[in-house]
């Protein structure tokens, strides 16, 4: 039976400022593998302007006893001229095992959303998406299986409607 012992705290807005923390256990009794974490969230907004950021933090133990980590953050801004909002933001992860395996995400993006009436806002994007991988043989002796390497660029346009 897993058992689960998430706690956060947000702490209330002052002015244009906002923090978040939180740190997490998860232990599975059968297996002998569990997962601790932490994460930092901050913000600051301000009239037309936005910004944010956060970090979080996982250290697990499978089964098989290897520990692992893994760290995930991001960033993202926008700032509201009137008829349009230009938006950005930035997030990676980064998984790494012992004995020199990783894999590393990434995806960025800016935009551009404009509202044309109350419910409705027409949205534009450009991103990029980038990965990393280097590959073991999960076997002894683990052998080195080689690397993965990649990106995707990708346009989207989209409605949202409110109702």
């Amino acid at each position: 039976m897993p058992i689960h012992g998430p706690v956060g705290f947000g702490w209330p807005s002052f002015c244009p400022y906002a923090a978040m923390l939180s740190s997490s256990r998860t232990k599975t009794g059968a297996i002998d593998s569990h997962e601790t974490g932490y994460g930092l969230g901050l913000s600051y907004s301000s009239g037309a302007f936005s910004v944010g950021s956060a970090l979080q933090q996982f250290r697990e133990r499978d089964g098989a006893g290897i520990k692992h980590t893994r760290t995930e953050y991001g960033l993202a801004a926008s700032y509201d001229f009137g008829p349009a909002k230009l938006f950005s933001h930035y997030m990676a992860s980064k998984h790494s095992i012992p004995g020199g395996a990783f894999s590393k995400w990434e995806h960025a993006n800016i935009g551009v959303s404009v509202p044309v009436s109350d419910s409705l806002t027409l949205m534009a994007e450009y991103g990029r998406n980038r990965v990393k991988a280097r590959v073991y043989d999960d076997t002894p002796p683990n052998a080195y299986l080689g690397q993965i390497k990649g990106h995707t660029n990708y346009i989207q346009f989209g409605i949202r409607h409110t109702f």
